[in-house]
């Protein structure tokens, strides 16, 4: 027997990509139960999406810019532990080394994936400053748990 538990198991209410991604699909069905339990979450009040439609698209002249001067402006305005997400590791280096001055000149920490370390080392650095910055491809859009306030806010 196996149980598994986790707040992204399902995707709207359906288990299907879990079970593919880990190999259940082949089971009998008589064998497998999956039950979805509601959150203990608020999302009203602990969750708020923003869509920055001022952004170019990725690609685009001066889209690393941009996002480097919205990361930059949202952490001086709003510095508490945040996970920034990328599809790019070239992106990713880019604005880590644009950021990187301006957070070591107000001592704040800055972490990317590739330069700082392995998956847990920058998982543990980040939990433990607990107002970081992440900069994290691949293996951090999956299995990453920071609890309380060293992470407040994903991009």
């Amino acid at each position: 027997s196996a149980v598994f538990t986790s707040a992204t198991l399902a995707i709207r209410s359906d288990f299907n990509y879990f079970l593919n991604r880990v190999g259940l699909h082949y089971a009998p069905s008589e064998r497998l139960a999956t039950r979805l339990l509601d959150s203990p979450f608020n999302y009203q009040e602990q969750v708020m999406l923003l869509v920055p439609s001022f952004l170019n698209d990725p690609g685009q002249f001066r889209y690393v810019e941009q996002l480097r001067d919205l990361l930059n402006l949202l952490f001086v305005e709003n510095p508490r532990g945040t996970l920034t997400l990328f599809t790019s590791y070239a992106m990713l280096r880019q604005v880590y080394q644009e950021l990187k001055p301006a957070f070591a000149e107000r001592r704040q920490t800055l972490l990317g994936q590739g330069m700082d370390g392995t998956r847990q080392n920058l998982i543990r650095r980040f939990r433990e400053d607990g107002q970081g910055l992440l900069l994290g491809t691949d293996s951090f859009w999956e299995g990453v748990d920071v609890p309380g306030k060293a992470l407040e806010q994903v991009l």
